[in-house]
């Protein structure tokens, strides 16, 4: 993780094809043409800064947040990836 201050403004990332081979290489086959909305474009949120006190208003959406995460990603990880993941 990086200290960077993106001002409050979300940072926009590209993610590349990872259906080809190598991202190095020229395919063998050229992929079809993908429409710009399909692109694989993300948006990551900008840092969060250290909180001393949860507001109780905040603790339901960080629960859930952290539920959610757990049932979709983490829950199907093997046991070695948790260990390495925490």
């Amino acid at each position: 993780m990086s200290n960077i201050s993106y001002a409050g403004k979300a940072l926009l990332v590209h993610i590349p094809d990872l259906s080809q081979p190598s991202l190095y290489h020229t395919p063998r086959h050229k992929a079809p043409i993908r429409d710009s909305k399909s692109a694989g474009i993300g948006i990551l949120s900008p840092l969060l800064e250290t909180q001393i006190v949860v507001k109780s208003t905040k603790r339901a959406f960080i629960l859930g947040t952290s539920f959610e995460c757990y049932y979709k990603h983490i829950s199907d990880m093997s046991t070695w990836y948790k260990l390495e993941f925490c």
